[in-house]
C-alpha cells in the first residue's frame, strides 16, 4: 500500500501512524515544508511554498495567502510525484494550512483523510468568553475568512478526522457524517502513577513526594486561553489557605492562541506585577519549558492539578495528567466536560470562580485518600478512551485501511456519558526490531453505542457484527460475539485468531496460544498464524515452540520480510548468529530497507565478532530511524567491543532514550557535563550491574578534582568497598533519598566525560580496599589448606539477559580439581551454588559466609587467584589488584575487546576466551594447563624462599 501524508511540520499528529505502516513494509511517503525529525522508514519530500507579500494590516487574508501559497507549492510536488509512477492508496493530511486543496486534482480516485482541528466564530466557542479580553469589530469576519481554508477542505476530503468530539462539533452539523472522532492518544505506558517518586527542585535541600502538598499548572505558554490570569489571581487565597502548599508552574512566556499584551510583556510579568507582595515566591516555582521526562516527573509528584482552558482545543497535558492518576480539576467548559464528570474522575469549577478554584484545592488537599478513587477513574478513562497502543493507533490504522479499500467508514460512533469501569489493561509486547511483531493491533477498549447483538445470525453476520463492534471501539461486545462463534462453530479460524488478539492485548499469551492453535486446526496454511503464534510463545518465554512456529511460518511465506525478521530474531536468540544471519539476509532481499532485518542482521554479525560489517548495519538502521531509541546502545557496543572508546562511549550515551525511565531519577538538576564544579555537589548515582559500578568508581578521585563534594550512590552489597575509595565525601545505598546535590550524573557516562581512550584508562590498581576482616569460616579453612589457594566463580545471576552464554555449569570446572597442591574455595552464590552438592570434599564453600561484598574482598585479598566467568567477582579482584582469571564467552561484553589475553581496565587480568564454537571444555583446558603451571612456580618460590 501507498500512503502520502501531508503536514508542514511533520510527523505532529502523524508520530505514530505513519511509521505504523513503514514498518509493515508499506510506503510511506511526506511532503513538509522544511526537514526536522525523521521517522523510520519514511520518504520525505520538501515542498516549499512562494512568498506571500504582507497584506497589510487591518487586512483579513493574512491566513488565506500563506494557505494557498501552501496548496500551490504541495500540487506542484504532487505533481512530480505522479510523474515518476507513484500513486497513493490514501491521502492523509492537516487541514488547517491549505496543503491538502488540490491533491484531488492530481489523484482524484484516492481517498484523501483530513485532519479538522477547529472551525472559528461559531456560539459557544473561544470568541467573546473571556470579558476580559473582548473580541475586536473585526473578529467575526475575521473569523470567518480564516474558515474559507475548513470550508474548502471539507468540500476537498473524501472523510474526516477531529481530536474530540467537541470540536467536531464545532463544523457544519452537514459534515458531522464524515468526520471520525479520533485522538492522536496518550503513551500510558509511560504515563504512569509513581507513587515513590522524588523529584528535586534547584535549591530544595528536599525533595518533593506524594506526601507533599504539590500544585501543578501546566500550558504551553502561560496566557489566558489556558485560564492562567484566573490561576495568578487566585494564588494568594491559595497559599493563605495552604501554607505548606509548593506550587510547580510549567510553561514558556509567549503566545500560542490570543493575542499578545499590547506593551510587550509576557502575561506571567504582567500578572507578577500585578500581584506583588501577594504571592511568597519562595513556594511559586516557574519551571518554564522542561524536558518530557521533567514535565512527566511534575505530573506524577502532584497532588492536585489545575487545568482551565477558554471553549477551545482540548490541551493533550490535561490527559497526560489524568494518564498519571492526578487529581485533575478542570474549568466547566466544553472541552473539558467532555473527559471529567464532575466527582467521577476529575472535579469541576467554574472558569472564572478564584474562590471555587481555592475551594476545590482545600477539598483535594485536606482529603486526598478519600478521593483516590477519582484519581483511579481519570487514569482509567485515558486507558479506556486514549489509549495510544490499544485504542487510538488500531483505530487510525483501521480507518486508514477501510478507506483504502475504497468503502466509506462506518457512520462515526455515539460516545456514551461515561464508560464502564474495567481493569487496567496490560502491556502489548513492545516488538523490539529483533521481534517486531506483524501481530495488528488489538480493537480498542472504548465503550460506543451497538445495537443488541441478535440471537440468530450466520457466522458471517455474527464476524461482520464483530468487526463494526471492533470498529466502533467495544471490545466487551466483540469479545463476547467472537466467543459465541467459536463455540458454536470451532472450526470457525478466523473467530478464533481474531478472538486471541484480543487476549492478546490483555497479556494473556497463554489463552491467545491456544486459540491461534485452534484456528490453525482449520487453516494450517496460513502464515501469519503460525508467525503470530510464534510471538505468544516468545512472550511465554518458550524459544522451542517459537523457532518451531517461525520456521513453519517461513515455509509458507517465505518473502516477507517481517516474518524472516521474526525469525531471525528467534534464532540470535537462540545462539544461532550465521543462521540468523541467512534469514536476515533473505529479508533484505526482498526489500533492502527493512529496519527490524537490518537491526538483526547487526546483531548477527557482532555476536559472530564481524564488528566492521556489524557496525555497517547498525549505521544503516540509525539512518532509516534516527529515533529508534535502541541505536546508541547498538552502535555504542559495537564500536566500545572494537576499541573505539571515544566514539563508542559517545554513542553509548543514546542508551538514555532506550526508555524514559532508564536511571529511575526524576532530577531537575542538570546532568553533570564533564567541567569543573568549583562549590558544588556532584551526584554519581550507580547504573546497571555491580560489575559495572565497580569497573566505573575508578573514576572517583579524578572527578573529585574537578569540584567541590562528591556523592556516590552503589548497590548496598557494594558499599563497605565503595566507602574506601578515595575522593568520596559520602556513599549512599542506592534506593534511598540522597542529600542535596548541584549536579549528577550516572557512573557509566564517566570515561565519556573524562574523554579516555585505550591508552588513557586509570588502571592504578588497587583502587578499593579491604574493609575488614575475612569471615571465620575461611580463616579456619585457610590454616589448613593447601599452599595456593583458588576461588571459584562459574555462574552470575540468572536474571542478566546474557547469562545462557556467560556462565557455566560446575561440572566444566572438574578438570581444574585435580591440580595437585591447590584448595579451591567456592566464592559462588545464588541458585548455582546448589550444584556445589555433587563435588562434596573438593572444595570449601564460603558461600554461606560471604554477607557482603567486603567480606568478599577480604577472602580475595588473602586467596593466590581467583578464576570466574563474567561476573561482578572479576570486577572486584581486579579493582583489588590480585590475579583473576576471566572466562569469558565467544562473543564477550564489550570493556572485554576481542582477541587479546589481557585488559587495559585490570593489569592482575587474564582472560581466556571460548573459540567461535562456544565451547568451554577447551577454555578449561587451557585454564587447567595454566594453572598446573602457576601453582608449581609458586610451591618453587615456596621452597626457594624457605
Amino acid at each position: 500500500m501507498n500512503l502520502l501524508f501531508i503536514h508542514q511540520s511533520f510527523p505532529a499528529q502523524y508520530k505514530h501512524v505513519a511509521p505504523h505502516f513503514a514498518a509493515l513494509g508499506h510506503r510511506v511517503v511526506v511532503l513538509r515544508q522544511e526537514l526536522g525529525r525523521s521517522l523510520p522508514g519514511v520518504q520525505e519530500i520538501i515542498y516549499a511554498p512562494e512568498p506571500v507579500p504582507d497584506p497589510g494590516k487591518g487586512s483579513f487574508l493574512g491566513h488565506v495567502g500563506p494557505a494557498f501559497a501552501n496548496a500551490r507549492a504541495v500540487l506542484e510536488q504532487a505533481r512530480r510525484l505522479k510523474a515518476q509512477g507513484f500513486t497513493p492508496d490514501v491521502m492523509i493530511g492537516h487541514n488547517a494550512w491549505g496543503e491538502t486543496l488540490f491533491l484531488k486534482d492530481v489523484w482524484p480516485d484516492t481517498p484523501l483523510l483530513s485532519y479538522f482541528e477547529y472551525f472559528y466564530g461559531r456560539p459557544g466557542g473561544d470568541a467573546a468568553f473571556d470579558p476580559e479580553f473582548p473580541p475586536g469589530p473585526d473578529n467575526a469576519p475575521h473569523g470567518r475568512i480564516m474558515n474559507t481554508i475548513n470550508l474548502l477542505g471539507l468540500q476537498a476530503a473524501d472523510w474526516g478526522q477531529s481530536p474530540t468530539y467537541w470540536q467536531r462539533s464545532r463544523y457544519p452539523e452537514i459534515h458531522h457524517p464524515r468526520i471520525s472522532v479520533l485522538h492522536e492518544g496518550i503513551d500510558t505506558d509511560v504515563l504512569v502513577p509513581r507513587p515513590g517518586i522524588q523529584l528535586f527542585l534547584p535549591g530544595q535541600a528536599r525533595p518533593l513526594t506524594r506526601q507533599d502538598e504539590v500544585i501543578t499548572f501546566v500550558s504551553r505558554n502561560l496566557e489566558p486561553y489556558r485560564g492562567f490570569h484566573v490561576f495568578m489571581r487566585a494564588l494568594p487565597e491559595i497559599l493563605r489557605r495552604r501554607p505548606r502548599a509548593q506550587v510547580l508552574i510549567i510553561g514558556g512566556d509567549g503566545v500560542s492562541y490570543g493575542p499578545p499584551l499590547s506593551d510587550g510583556r509576557s502575561f506571567k510579568d504582567a500578572l507578577l506585577e500585578e500581584q506583588k507582595g501577594r504571592i511568597d515566591l519562595s513556594r511559586v516555582h516557574f519551571l518554564g519549558q522542561v524536558p518530557y521526562e521533567h514535565f512527566v516527573a511534575v505530573l506524577q509528584v502532584s497532588s492536585v492539578h489545575l487545568y482551565l482552558t477558554y471553549p477551545f482545543v482540548l490541551s493533550w497535558s490535561m490527559l497526560e495528567a489524568m494518564s498519571t492518576g492526578c487529581l485533575v480539576v478542570g474549568s466547566r467548559t466544553p472541552p473539558v466536560q467532555e473527559v471529567i464528570e464532575d466527582g467521577v474522575n476529575g472535579l469541576l469549577v467554574d472558569f472564572f470562580d478564584r474562590q471555587g478554584i481555592a475551594d476545590q484545592m482545600d477539598r483535594v488537599l485536606d482529603h486526598p485518600d478519600r478521593l483516590q478513587d477519582i484519581r483511579d477513574a481519570a487514569r482509567r478513562t485515558i486507558l479506556e478512551g486514549y489509549d495510544l497502543r490499544r485504542v487510538c493507533l488500531p483505530r487510525h490504522v483501521a480507518l486508514i485501511e477501510t478507506l483504502a479499500t475504497g468503502r466509506p467508514p462506518l457512520v462515526p460512533e455515539q460516545r456514551l456519558a461515561t464508560a464502564p469501569p474495567r481493569p487496567d489493561d496490560r502491556l502489548l509486547e513492545r516488538g523490539a526490531p529483533a521481534s517486531l511483531s506483524p501481530v495488528p493491533a488489538p480493537p480498542p477498549p472504548v465503550a460506543a453505542a451497538l445495537p443488541p447483538v441478535p440471537s440468530r445470525m450466520s457466522v458471517e453476520q455474527a464476524l461482520q457484527t464483530a468487526a463494526r463492534a471492533q470498529a466502533q471501539g467495544s471490545l466487551e461486545v466483540a469479545e463476547r460475539i467472537l466467543s459465541a462463534i467459536v463455540t458454536q462453530s470451532p472450526g470457525t479460524a478466523v473467530a478464533a485468531y481474531r478472538l486471541a488478539l484480543l487476549h492478546h492485548g490483555r497479556g494473556e499469551f497463554a489463552e491467545a496460544a491456544r486459540l491461534i492453535e485452534q484456528a490453525l486446526l482449520s487453516d494450517p496454511e496460513n502464515a501469519t498464524y503460525h508467525c503470530d503464534l510464534g510471538v505468544m510463545y516468545k512472550n511465554q518465554k518458550n524459544l522451542e515452540k517459537r523457532l518451531e512456529c517461525y520456521r513453519r511460518a517461513v515455509e509458507l511465506d517465505p518473502k516477507n520480510p517481517a516474518i524472516l525478521a521474526n525469525y531471525a530474531s528467534a534464532l540470535n536468540d537462540d545462539d544461532c548468529p550465521m543462521e540468523a544471519e541467512v534469514v536476515c539476509r533473505q529479508a533484505l532481499a526482498v526489500n533492502d530497507q527493512a529496519f527490524a532485518a537490518v537491526v538483526n542482521l547487526g546483531s548477527a554479525l557482532m555476536a559472530q565478532n564481524r564488528l566492521d560489517e556489524a557496525l555497517e548495519q547498525f549505521e544503516k538502521a540509525n539512518v532509516l530511524d534516527p529515533n529508534y531509541p535502541e541505536n546508541g546502545k547498538n552502535l555504542g557496543m559495537c564500536l566500545l567491543l572494537k576499541g573505539d572508546l571515544p566514539r563508542g562511549f559517545a554513542a553509548y550515551e543514546g542508551r538514555f532514550a532506550s526508555k524514559l525511565d532508564v536511571l529511575g531519577r526524576s532530577y531537575p538538576q542538570p546532568r553533570w557535563d564533564g567541567r569543573p564544579f568549583p562549590g558544588r555537589t556532584l551526584f554519581l548515582h550507580s547504573e546497571q550491574g555491580m560489575g559495572d559500578t565497580l569497573q566505573f568508581i575508578r573514576y572517583v578521585p579524578l572527578v573529585k578534582i574537578l569540584g567541590s563534594r562528591v556523592i556516590v550512590e552503589c548497590q548496598e552489597p557494594l558499599l563497605p568497598v565503595v566507602r574506601t575509595v578515595k575522593g568520596a565525601d559520602e556513599v549512599i545505598a542506592a534506593g534511598t533519598t540522597p542529600p542535596p546535590f548541584d549536579l549528577y550524573c550516572s557512573l557509566m557516562s564517566l570515561p565519556y566525560l573524562l574523554g579516555d581512550t585505550l591508552s588513557t584508562l586509570p588502571a592504578d590498581v588497587p583502587y578499593v580496599s579491604v574493609p575488614g576482616p575475612a569471615p571465620r569460616l575461611f580463616q579456619e579453612a585457610r590454616a589448613t589448606s593447601a599452599p595456593f589457594k583458588v576461588g571459584l566463580v562459574w555462574a552470575g545471576s540468572p536474571g542478566h539477559g546474557n547469562d545462557r552464554r556467560r556462565s557455566m555449569a560446575l561440572s566444566a570446572l572438574a578438570p581444574l580439581l585435580d591440580v595437585p597442591g591447590v584448595t579451591f574455595f567456592s566464592l559462588q552464590k545464588g541458585p548455582a551454588a546448589d550444584q556445589l552438592s555433587a563435588f562434596k570434599g573438593r572444595l570449601i564453600d564460603l558461600g554461606p559466609a560471604l554477607s557482603d561484598f567486603g567480606d568478599t574482598a577480604a577472602v580475595v585479598s588473602q586467596l593466590d587467584l581467583v578464576i570466574a566467568v563474567d561476573t561482578s567477582i572479576i570486577h572486584l579482584a581486579g579493582a583489588l589488584g590480585r590475579p583473576v582469571w576471566a572466562l569469558l564467552a565467544f562473543h564477550p561484553d564489550w570493556r572485554w575487546l576481542l582477541e587479546r589475553e589481557d585488559t587495559p581496565w585490570y593489569p592482575s587480568m587474564r582472560l581466556f576466551r571460548q573459540g567461535p564454537d562456544g565451547r568451554w571444555g577447551p577454555v578449561v583446558e587451557r585454564v587447567r594447563a595454566a594453572l598446573q603451571d602457576t601453582a608449581v612456580a609458586a610451591r618453587t618460590d615456596l621452597l626457594l624462599g624457605a
